[in-house]
């Protein structure tokens, strides 16, 4: 039997200790106090079995048997259970981005912005970040009809699973065939830079840390953000002295030729921190 992951992250441990000068630790701090306290990067940003659904295999039709072998990589058993996780799915793309960003972090004259390799698996990382944590599931089951599952459903189990690993598990499907897409775009209609701070402050981030940013003239316009939202800036701090950004290139509002990498001011270096701060869901990592 595979051993099996119970707690899973969804910003994962390696992206983690790039904010850490500990070997397993991170100072962290809760949104809603002032106090910063040590804790495990284990046990934070996570949840148990947050990726998993679990069923009878014997609770399957004919079909559901079909669909779930052809996904033999990522089902094995438990007990008396079928599991279905995304866990290791997740791991590959980490195992691969994990040396990138610490290159970035180590060597500033290293730059995966020119390797096309690099960037696409950059690219799938910062699409897995975007579909992968709590706020993209909450959105998730506000827009799902219960009815309307359970009658995509029929056809792969004969008896209900439970509503709640029944919506896990739409939502799961959702987004890893929105991932490849969400890449896609990112690679081909986006323009990238690695910013750094030289100065004495250095970035945060936080449970949420991929951030979608609008500048204020037209943020007062759109309420709905998303990757290709006109104008959209995403921002994902890399570690404590890089930031990864990701421009519109449809639009001459940042201006052309934007280089692939920059250094920028204290006071934008913090201006992005309060961006940041603002979005964390439990933590921020200071």
């Amino acid at each position: 039997m595979r051993a099996r992951t119970i707690r899973q992250h969804y910003v994962p441990e390696f992206y983690l200790r790039n904010f850490s000068n500990m070997s397993k630790g991170i100072c962290a701090q809760a949104i809603d106090g002032r106090e910063q306290k040590t804790v495990s990067i284990s046990s934070i940003a996570q949840e148990k079995k947050y990726y998993d659904v679990e069923f009878l295999s014997r609770n399957l039709t004919d079909m559901g048997e079909n669909v779930f072998a052809e996904e033999e990589d990522y089902v094995f058993k438990d007990k008396d259970m079928l599991v279905l996780s995304l866990e290791k799915w997740f791991k590959l793309n980490e195992d691969r981005v994990a040396p990138i960003i610490d290159r970035i972090i180590k060597y500033p004259f290293y730059n995966p912005l020119k390797n096309e390799e690099e960037k696409k698996d950059l690219a799938l990382f910062i699409s897995m970040l975007l579909v992968r944590g709590p706020n993209s599931k909450k959105i998730f089951e506000k827009k799902i009809e219960i009815n309307s599952l359970k009658r995509s459903l029929d056809k792969y189990f004969k008896d209900t699973i439970g509503d709640e690993m029944e919506k896990k598990l739409l939502w799961m499907h959702t987004f890893s065939h929105c991932v490849s897409s969400f890449a896609e775009k990112l690679y081909f209609c986006k323009d990238w830079s690695l910013v750094y701070v030289a100065s004495d402050v250095s970035f945060i981030t936080t449970d949420n840390p991929l951030l979608l940013h609008l500048p204020k003239p037209f943020s007062c316009c759109i309420s709905n953000i998303g990757i290709m939202t006109p104008m959209v800036q995403i921002l994902l701090p890399l570690g404590r002295k890089c930031l990864l950004q990701i421009n519109d290139s449809q639009y001459e509002y940042y201006g052309h030729n934007v280089p692939d990498k920059y250094i920028i001011s204290k006071s934008r270096a913090l201006e992005l921190n309060e961006l940041q701060r603002k979005q964390a869901i439990c933590w921020i990592f200071p």
